[in-house]
């Protein structure tokens, strides 16, 4: 941190660079991870002024997704949902994996991800029940 004319220490977060960051944005893992779980949860078309905003998830999730191809176009689907709207991170894409346990009717979703403006990883974690 670095001191204002006063002497009193500023309230901006640093990266790694020790750049100041924004104070419209936050980086930490849990408000990312509240974007990934409203951009997963949101049905494309659901938001009026923002159509295009969401993913195929809350659409897919009811049906039978009997087949690993299935599966990997909305893995696929998911990804690129999130890179567009959230920008704060770089999903480490060959550590995403998605398992279903279709006896309980339930999906496990783990995204891993680099936070850009820090370097630090973390990952996203959700058991959808359907």
């Amino acid at each position: 941190m670095a001191d204002d004319i006063f002497g009193i220490r500023d309230h901006y977060a640093y990266d790694i660079h020790n750049k100041p960051i924004s104070r419209g944005e936050a980086f930490d893992k849990e408000a990312i991870n509240i974007s990934i779980e409203n951009i997963l949860a949101t049905f494309y078309g659901e938001r009026i002024f923002n159509p295009f905003f969401g993913s195929r998830l809350p659409a897919t999730i009811f049906e039978n997704l009997a087949s690993e191809e299935e599966i990997e176009e909305l893995l696929e689907n998911v990804i690129s949902s999130i890179e567009k709207w959230e920008d704060r991170i770089v999903i480490l894409k060959d550590k995403v994996s998605v398992r279903m346990i279709r006896d309980e009717n339930v999906m496990e979703l783990y995204l891993p991800y680099v936070i850009k403006a820090l370097e630090i990883e973390s990952s996203f974690e959700k058991r959808i029940i359907f």
